[in-house]
């Protein structure tokens, strides 16, 4: 799958108390071309890549939606373990971003960094992929 970006920013979790902000700010203004895309069955989600060094810095986050002629991240390029978000949970993407940060501070894993991705499907349901080394 390839996903082509719509919007971008550059943000950190830890230094931007406007971050979820701005993120949702990302999805309104690509409100109609989200909806068409959902329409579609495609693929909406937030791509973090550009990565300063690891998660406690900078990166930049991109809203795209799934295109595959013209997208720029091509998802078959990585590697994946995948998260499933509890999304009837309101903070349930804040707790997988946590599990997932635990688990590359205990070594259970191993990032490589490429390009992460939260995916939300048409069906409601909500992925996070991030790249690894194996």
């Amino acid at each position: 799958m390839r996903l082509k970006i719509l919007d971008t920013l550059e943000t950190n979790d830890f230094d931007d108390p406007k971050r979820p902000r701005r993120m949702a700010s990302l999805w309104g203004q690509n409100f109609n071309k989200i909806k068409e895309a959902f329409s579609n069955e495609k693929i909406v989600g937030y791509v973090y890549h550009n990565y300063e060094s690891n998660y406690k810095e900078s990166c930049q986050v991109s809203l795209c939606i799934e295109n595959e002629a013209n997208g720029e991240f091509d998802t078959r390029d990585c590697r994946w373990k995948t998260y499933r978000v509890d999304f009837s949970d309101p903070m349930g993407i804040s707790k997988i971003w946590d599990k997932i940060w635990a688990d590359e501070e205990s070594g259970i894993l191993e990032r490589a960094y490429a390009f992460d991705y939260e995916a939300y499907n048409p069906n409601g349901t909500v992925f996070i992929k991030i790249s690894v080394f194996r």
